[in-house]
């Protein structure tokens, strides 16, 4: 997490972003915030880039959980699809 954390590019707003907005609705509706935000971090990421797979391991790597794979996948892949049906492509093509 702090190599995530010190590189501060593109994807560390993005992820977090996502997290953070995810994690806030889970906490109000569902009372917990820790598979929320991952779903919502892996689903934004891979929305604006296109990266299903790449977003699904991100949230992997920082939990620690191999059990968050297939969700956050799942997530990141339907967002994925939500962004080509109505945008067409991702950010970096």
């Amino acid at each position: 997490a702090v190599n995530f954390l010190g590189t501060v590019g593109v994807m560390t707003p993005i992820y977090i972003s996502g997290a953070g907005f995810a994690a806030a609705l889970g906490t109000i509706f569902f009372g917990s915030y820790s598979l929320p935000a991952m779903l919502g971090g892996s689903a934004f990421l891979a929305g604006v880039f296109n990266t299903p797979l790449t977003a699904a391991f991100l949230a992997y790597e920082l939990s620690g959980n191999w059990t968050v794979l297939l969700p956050c996948f799942l997530a990141a892949w339907i967002s994925k699809e939500v962004v080509i049906r109505f945008r067409g492509r991702g950010l970096v093509d």
